[in-house]
């Protein structure tokens, strides 16, 4: 489908079991105050399968220096075809993760 308008009916057509699995991975509806995990977000803006603005929106839920969004242009999912500046972008994310592994706080 690619009609934005037709999800919420083709939704409502899923099994059961698959819905209840939908809304186990809804963070949404999660208490996330005892998360201790310190976040990073790589999302690419041209995902047509989960929108940039879940982890926007996770982003925003958690204190501010407990995650760190990057967001990408030509990262559509699972195909990835990032620009020079998303490229640079990612990069960071990467720095983000070997800062965490080495204790440095880039």
């Amino acid at each position: 489908n690619r009609d934005p308008e037709l999800a919420p009916k083709l939704m409502r057509r899923l099994p059961g079991s698959i819905l209840a699995d939908i809304d186990s991975l809804d963070l949404a509806n999660k208490d996330l105050s005892r998360l201790g995990a310190r976040l990073i977000l790589v999302h690419g803006l041209d995902d047509d399968i989960i929108p940039y603005t879940q982890s926007e929106t996770l982003h925003q839920a958690l204190p501010p220096d407990q995650a760190r969004l990057h967001l990408a242009s030509g990262l559509a999912h699972v195909d990835i075809k990032p620009g020079l500046l998303s490229r640079w972008r990612l990069w960071r994310a990467v720095d983000a993760l070997l800062a965490e592994r080495e204790g440095r706080n880039p």
